[in-house]
């Protein structure tokens, strides 16, 4: 049963963003159990929209106007118009700016990996597929992404995205804007999922347990595993 009208304003929307295989997945999960919110894993239809806002083909109200709705439809359909929208979707790392602007109260979980570990962790999933230039990529300039050897636009989309997300963050308020690194997860789970469930004003005890419980899947021994992979010591 639908618990309240959902045209109601979003409220906090979460974006929980960061460059692939940083640990935005962990944390996703983590979120999505939590009964107080809506949480989205991997959305197709922002997957989509996100290459029209990030290339400009898409004005800032039309943009504006599509993720409303598509928020508003799937807390309609899930019947939970009270709970806070989150979405775990990396695209998003490219275009926070836009999304503070439509969603003034929204609220940003940023997690941050050691570039090294994280660009061997892309070489090894991405090796052996094609290559193609992301609609990110094309808005920064870098026209010839899809040409660049894979080490270069590992490093490139870690540090592009660090970047574009950091910008964005030193700008917003502290309720609206959390920085994670992935190593502090590894080293003290307890005091990380902590300080999440203040930064998400989490009030059952249960959805904080829930949380640290999440945050302790995280590998140790990733760490540092570039140092492996690159074969230096």
């Amino acid at each position: 049963m639908v618990r309240v009208n959902c045209h109601q304003k979003i409220r906090k929307s979460l974006y929980i963003i960061g460059i692939a295989r940083s640990g935005t997945t962990i944390l996703g999960t983590a979120i999505s159990v939590l009964p107080e919110y809506a949480d989205y894993l991997k959305l197709y239809d922002s997957i989509v929209a996100y290459a029209y806002v990030v290339s400009g083909n898409w004005s800032s109200e039309q943009s504006c106007r599509y993720y409303v709705l598509l928020y508003r439809l799937l807390l309609l359909a899930a019947g939970a118009c009270d709970l806070h929208n989150a979405e775990k979707n990396t695209n998003h790392s490219y275009i926070c700016d836009f999304l503070s602007l439509c969603f003034p109260d929204s609220r940003f979980i940023h997690i941050i990996r050691d570039g090294r570990d994280v660009t061997a962790s892309i070489l090894e999933r991405l090796q052996g597929r094609p290559t193609y230039t992301p609609p990110w990529a094309e808005a920064m300039g870098y026209h010839d992404f899809s040409n660049m050897p894979m080490l270069e636009r590992s490093m490139l989309a870690w540090s592009s995205a660090v970047m574009s997300v950091s910008k964005v963050g030193l700008a917003l308020p502290a309720e609206c804007y959390h920085e994670v690194r992935y190593e502090d997860v590894v080293s003290d789970p307890g005091r990380e999922a902590q300080q999440l469930s203040h930064f998400l004003e989490i009030q059952l005890p249960e959805s904080s347990r829930s949380i640290e419980q999440a945050l302790l899947q995280v590998r140790g021994e990733s760490v540092g595993r570039w140092r492996r992979d690159f074969r230096l010591q």
